[in-house]
């Protein structure tokens, strides 16, 4: 979802703002409440601009947002057993190509690398 806002693919990012919304607010739900605030964030945000830069290969309306893995240096959807990395900073999905390249989303982090510091994320 961030990708996509961030990639200036608005409509695809409210379609994923919306399954995340769906997903959460059901009696199963329980999506972090920082995840959902970003999804309503996005999904206002979204709205008012309502285009997309890129052509994505692959259809969001066949994707299941629990388990769905999206790389965000390409913007193609990461097949179950497809082997990828993450940001160092902001944990970011980058496919294998994309290790010891700077991350597409936050421009901070290196894709793949191991750093040390402190993580301030709810465990459940």
């Amino acid at each position: 979802m961030i990708s996509n806002f961030k990639a200036e693919n608005f409509i695809d990012a409210a379609t994923l703002a919306q399954k995340i919304l769906q997903a959460g607010s059901g009696p199963s739900g329980g999506l972090v409440e920082k995840t959902m605030q970003q999804a309503r964030t996005v999904l206002r945000q979204a709205e008012e601009k309502g285009t997309n830069k890129h052509t994505l290969p692959f259809d969001l309306n066949r994707i299941d947002v629990s388990s769905a893995k999206v790389c965000a240096g390409s913007l193609s959807y990461i097949s179950e057993g497809e082997q990828y990395d993450r940001c160092s900073y902001c944990e970011a999905l980058h496919k294998r190509v994309y290790v010891k390249k700077p991350c597409s989303v936050c421009k901070i982090g290196e894709v793949g690398r191991q750093v040390m510091g402190m993580q301030f994320r709810k465990q459940f």
